[in-house]
């Protein structure tokens, strides 16, 4: 018997869903982006997911974004709420054991909207046995 434990990073798909992203990948592939019949196509099918998934979790349609994966969600979210929340400080914390994706953004200076020059900062510290963290 097979056990899988790291269902964090992916997980079985459910046969159904299997199907239509098989149907949707080799028959309604286009571009969402583009003003071809394949592109509205293929919008349309974001659309309906995208109404479906907010739906779920009672949020907006406009609030669900699609990714390519965790890397670029990580990054979205790191780099989107820093953004939006500018006013309220100028420094990121995490903790060291993060995953490398949240870790390796937050060393990236540059791309991130703190002004490391004049105060800002990026913080990692050590968690406790309880989940939090002590700076």
């Amino acid at each position: 018997m097979e056990a899988y434990l790291d269902n964090s990073a992916t997980t079985r798909c459910y046969p159904g869903a299997a199907k239509l992203m098989y149907d949707i990948m080799t028959e309604h592939y286009g571009n969402t982006s583009s003003l071809h019949a394949k592109g509205v196509e293929a919008e349309r099918y974001k659309r309906e997911a995208a109404k479906i998934i907010a739906r779920s979790i009672k949020a907006e349609e406009k609030e669900i974004c699609f990714t390519s994966g965790g890397t670029e969600s990580d990054n979205l979210a790191l780099l989107g709420c820093a953004r939006a929340n500018r006013r309220a400080g100028n420094h990121l914390i995490t903790t060291c054991i993060e995953h490398a994706a949240v870790l390796n953004t937050m060393a990236g200076g540059g791309r991130l909207p703190c002004d490391l020059s004049s105060g800002g900062r990026k913080r990692c510290g050590p968690p406790f046995g309880s989940g939090r963290g002590s700076l």
